[in-house]
């Protein structure tokens, strides 16, 4: 997962406290570590097409990597992306 995730979690997920805020380049190398995770998390099925987007033609019957409750989870992914 993108470390500046981490340190959101370390830091208790607050919307007050430390809030993060991101330059052009930290934006930047997140939007790369963001997409990287988020491939990681896909099932086997899921495919890219030449351009490297993901391919909305092609359906599984497993969705267990994505099933991850707790306040670490599926929310995080969502967390990240509203920091754009």
């Amino acid at each position: 997962r993108p470390s500046v995730l981490t340190t959101w979690i370390m830091n208790g997920r607050t919307r007050t406290g430390k809030r993060v805020v991101l330059g052009e380049a930290d934006a930047a190398a997140l939007a790369t570590s963001w997409e990287s995770w988020w491939a990681e998390l896909q099932e086997i099925w899921r495919m890219r097409d030449e351009d490297g987007r993901w391919r909305r033609d092609v359906y599984g019957n497993e969705w267990k990597k994505l099933i991850v409750p707790g306040q670490n989870g599926l929310l995080s992914v969502v967390a990240v992306l509203s920091w754009w």
